[in-house]
């Protein structure tokens, strides 16, 4: 396949993104340029000497662009089109878990709380953090001393001076002035707010000097209150000094430093946060990238995605080499700062140290997360048996197990379990009660558990399973086969395990295979049958039990689906609505004195 042709010309000069496509509408590639008709000219002739791109330019077969006002909005632009695309030859995350951020609210009384749900609406943020248990402990401990509140209720003036609000226990264990209730005052509220919002800035040398100046001057004064309450701000930023070990330079420094480490197609990328000389913070993301992709490219792309969510955005910004973009970096984050942002790439002296620093931290960070990918991708023995022994093409890490339990010829259910590299994935058990099917018939109920569960998985367009096992010799292996024929699955394979003699049957073959009884491979099929034997067992109890409570209901005069519903909620039992007397019933929502005499007399006629 030939590259990609296009003529240049026809496109505009302004600023902007240009997006190339596949046949399919797919996007591969996301890119930004001062001038788009000048970059795309580069594309025209080729490319630009990176191997990824020719191998773009061979698959692409239509360029659409987007034109800016400046460079700094289209620098936005790309980074939105390349989160939402996710394209093939861009640099893009390769963790996708959403982290904590420290949200405060813009409320008449500020909540401060953990959060990784990011709301615009007027809020203010900051983080992201890595780790939440400490992110937790840290804003328990300073509510508590700076007697912040730790409710979700919308206090406001006229909801306080209504009545509308009670006081809860935080304010009688002195956790909480009481701002429901008017035992606070807005103004000094809002002030202890600010306290914590200075110390997650890193102001916290400058916020201790203000403080033990300002408790001086009020015990001067002898205002006494106004000193104490200084007294427990001071404790609060001596616990945070306690925990902060790490000083570097100037106590003016107020600077990120970024380094990165990259393996193949991995890269580390580590933030050091340093404010007032101090190391106040880390925080670190895994990236997945072209084997092409620049280190420049790579730092520029994390560069945007960290600072458009982190919400803290220093004066100085230490990097290991100088961005191909500097001064459109600056530009950008000068305006999410509201203030100049210098980005600088030291050469020597103790700035460099710090980033010899943030690097080694990068490599230990894609060394740790290599080595638990290893651990997770390494295949466990039995599977490799599995695999082997069932001729299939790799080593099922994924079995779904199905068995049918049913009593008497009714309440029959049939329950999914699932195991993931041997060992049960218990979230994702599922329970299917029969409908389509009358009596007993095993073989027709297993076919319409198979055929509700994958012709759902392929509408949601869901990963199949590796290996599905059916409890239950050729006749109900027969039917799951032939059910999934015709979903069009054929090729997903599904063996049968009976249980007289632990056989393992398979599609289309007349004689069990010969696995050994007593081997791992056998034992874990076992395992997994055992296992979804249980589960059905189970769940058809449970539904038996409800159903037989509601039989006794049914028996009982003037009682419908509802009532009887909230009888079991209220009560808990049959036991104690047997037990319950007139007045008792009574309270139940929906039925009067009169009716509850009634429920009472014939609940003794029934014993």
């Amino acid at each position: 396949m030939g590259l990609f042709e296009f003529d240049p010309s026809l496109y505009p000069k302004e600023p902007g993104v240009y997006l190339f496509r596949d046949a399919n509408g797919k996007v591969l590639y996301v890119g930004k340029a001062i001038a788009l008709r000048e970059r795309l000219r580069s594309y025209a002739r080729g490319g630009d000497g990176r191997v990824h791109i020719g191998v773009m330019l061979r698959r692409a077969t239509q360029v659409e662009t987007i034109v800016t006002d400046n460079e700094v909005e289209a620098l936005i632009l790309e980074n939105n089109l390349i989160k939402e695309h996710r394209p093939r030859y861009n640099v893009t995350y390769r963790d996708d878990k959403s982290y904590p951020y420290i949200r405060v609210t813009k409320e008449e009384w500020p909540r401060i709380f953990v959060t990784r749900n990011l709301v615009r609406d007027g809020s203010r943020y900051f983080g992201p953090y890595i780790d939440v248990k400490r992110l937790r402990a840290f804003l328990r401990s300073f509510k508590a001393r700076l007697q912040l509140r730790d409710c979700e209720l919308a206090i406001t003036a006229e909801g306080v001076a209504a009545g509308k609000f009670q006081s809860c226990l935080d304010l009688h264990i002195g956790k909480c002035l009481g701002p429901c209730v008017g035992g606070d005052d807005r103004a000094d509220y809002h002030r202890r707010v600010e306290t914590v919002v200075r110390i997650l800035k890193g102001q916290v040398l400058s916020l201790r000097q203000e403080c033990e100046a300002e408790m001086a001057s009020a015990a001067g004064e002898l205002r006494f209150e106004d000193a104490a309450r200084c007294r427990d701000t001071l404790a609060v930023l001596e616990q945070l000094d306690r925990g902060q070990k790490m000083e570097h330079g100037d106590r003016s420094d107020q600077m990120d430093l970024l380094a990165m480490a990259r393996e193949d197609r991995d890269a580390a990328v580590v933030v050091l946060r340093v404010r007032e000389g101090r190391m106040v913070g880390r925080f670190h993301s895994l990236m997945r990238v072209t084997l092409e992709s620049s280190r420049e490219e790579i730092l520029e792309r994390f560069l945007f995605q960290y600072y458009t969510e982190a919400h803290m955005v220093p004066p100085r910004v230490l990097l290991p080499l100088e961005p191909g973009n500097r001064e459109l970096l600056e530009r950008w984050l000068g305006d999410l700062r509201e203030g100049s942002v210098r980005i600088d790439w030291p050469k020597r002296g103790e700035k460099k140290n710090l980033l010899k620093m943030a690097e080694s931290n990068a490599r230990h960070r894609l060394g740790e997360w290599k080595l638990d990918k290893a651990k997770r991708e390494r295949v466990p023995e039995t599977l490799a048996a599995l695999a082997r022994d069932l001729d299939l093409k790799g080593p099922p890490r994924r079995i779904e197990g199905f068995d049918v339990s049913h009593y008497a010829g009714e309440a029959t259910v049939a329950s999914m379990v699932v195991f993931q590299d041997g060992k049960p994935l218990k979230r994702d058990y599922r329970i299917f009660n029969i409908r389509e099917t009358a009596g007993i018939d095993d073989f027709a109920s297993i076919g319409e558990a198979v055929r509700r569960r994958y012709s759902r998985m392929l509408k949601e367009e869901k990963t199949l399973p590796d290996l599905v096992l059916i409890d239950g010799g050729k006749g109900q292996l027969g039917r799951a086969h032939e059910v999934l024929r015709e979903l069009g699955l054929d090729a997903l394979p599904v063996i049968g395990l009976a249980k007289r003699f632990e056989e393992v049957f398979v599609p289309g073959e007349s004689l069990p295979r010969n696995i050994p009884k007593t081997s791992a491979a056998n034992r874990l099929l076992q395992h997994i049958r055992d296992e979804a034997h249980r589960f059905a067992i189970t769940r058809n109890r449970d539904r038996r039990s409800k159903e037989r409570k509601m039989d006794f209901l049914d028996e009982l005069p003037g009682l419908g689906p509802v009532l009887q519903e909230r009888l079991l909620k209220h009560f808990g039992s049959l036991k104690k609505i047997r037990a319950a007397t007139a007045a008792q019933l009574a309270e139940v929502q929906g039925i009067s004195l009169k009716k509850a005499e009634g429920l009472a007399a014939a609940i003794a006629e029934l014993g």
